[in-house]
């Protein structure tokens, strides 16, 4: 087996192994969103969002690896790279684990993957990976938005009014609000935290998937006023992915969803799924 970097002039050959694979995904979607990886990956200074596999047979497999580095709540920045997507033509499954050994070459990295399928999962735990999730919290807002207010600020994210984040902080949420998420600003106790949402659907209710947050404690101690927030701007769900279900009795805990899975310990009890494949 050969492997070979995914460069813009690979754009089109990676397209079309997506496209084999995850065909529900139309051609022109697929390559728009992989362009937005281009031109992110290429913020941190990389020129590859991933690797197209081969041997005598041609193209056999791709695996989408997106670099970037998490910053906002580590305390030194640490250097990423995100499983995005993975395929291997039904001929050549066998050789799944020797594609992603091919590419897992750096010490140095945390490699991640936020949506494993099942048999994808057992692949990465025998490469090293372990779950940093248990399961997806679904939290209906109509009943969260009745407890308590607990001295909770809840504000859009505004660049030009905000001067409490570095320049570096500040890049990387306007990125992601370039991105189509929902940025926002918790103020508890005097201090003022960034939390991302990332907008979705659950069935067809408008729901928020919790992207970047300081701790899951931040979440869930702001809930009453988070939720009213959020039904005020059209949503009807938020989705934080947990170690443990927490007691409130409105909350579901999903454990078929993919757990988050990564090859380093986590310094942090910290959210960050900036830069990954569930912000394009």
């Amino acid at each position: 087996m050969k492997i070979r970097a995914i460069e813009m002039d690979e754009l089109d050959q990676a397209t079309e192994l997506l496209q084999e694979g995850f065909g529900s995904i139309s051609k022109e979607h697929m390559k728009k969103r992989l362009l937005k990886m281009f031109h992110y990956a290429n913020q941190f200074g990389h020129s590859q969002i991933g690797y197209i596999a081969s041997n005598n047979d041609g193209d056999i497999g791709i695996t989408l690896a997106l670099p970037f580095t998490r910053s906002i709540y580590e305390q030194e920045p640490i250097n990423t790279v995100n499983f995005a997507a993975f395929y291997i033509k039904p001929k050549f499954t066998w050789m799944a684990s020797l594609f992603l050994r091919k590419v897992m070459t750096e010490k140095d990295i945390d490699y991640v993957d936020v949506t494993a399928s099942a048999s994808m999962r057992k692949i990465n735990q025998h490469l090293g990976f372990v779950n940093s999730a248990i399961g997806l919290l679904v939290i209906p807002l109509v009943a969260s938005a009745i407890r308590p207010f607990r001295m909770a600020k809840i504000r859009k994210f505004n660049p030009k009014k905000t001067s409490s984040f570095s320049a570096e902080t500040t890049k990387i949420l306007e990125d992601h609000i370039d991105l189509g998420c929902h940025v926002l600003t918790i103020e508890r106790d005097g201090e003022i935290f960034p939390v991302v949402l990332r907008p979705k659907k659950r069935g067809h209710m408008p729901t928020a998937r919790v992207i970047l947050a300081k701790d899951r404690d931040l979440i869930l101690n702001s809930l009453g006023s988070l939720s009213r927030y959020l039904l005020a701007h059209g949503f009807f769900f938020l989705e934080m992915d947990v170690f443990e279900k927490p007691e409130l009795w409105e909350t579901s805990l999903r454990k078929r969803s993919a757990p988050i899975q990564s090859t380093k310990p986590k310094n942090t009890i910290a959210i960050d799924h900036t830069y990954t494949e569930l912000v394009y």
